[in-house]
């Protein structure tokens, strides 16, 4: 299940975020242009550190169960 998209709209309402329709969009306070600012950018980040412990268990585990000849 992706995490990903659900952290993201946890940043949008923790920044204020308004959301409006394209015919009259809402007007941002500050904080929403951070919370989007770090949503696609620090958010991700973290994803992605947070996902390198079980890659490198993974290949770890990969290598140990493979036979000699694989790499």
């Amino acid at each position: 299940m992706a995490v990903g998209p659900g952290l993201f709209a946890l940043v949008l309402a923790a920044s204020a975020f308004a959301s409006g329709p394209f015919d009259a969009p809402a007007v941002q306070p500050g904080s929403a242009l951070t919370g989007l600012l770090l949503g696609f950018t620090a958010l991700p980040a973290a994803l992605m550190l947070l996902s390198l412990p079980l890659v490198i268990a993974y290949h770890r585990l990969a290598r140990a169960v493979s036979p000699q000849g694989d790499s």
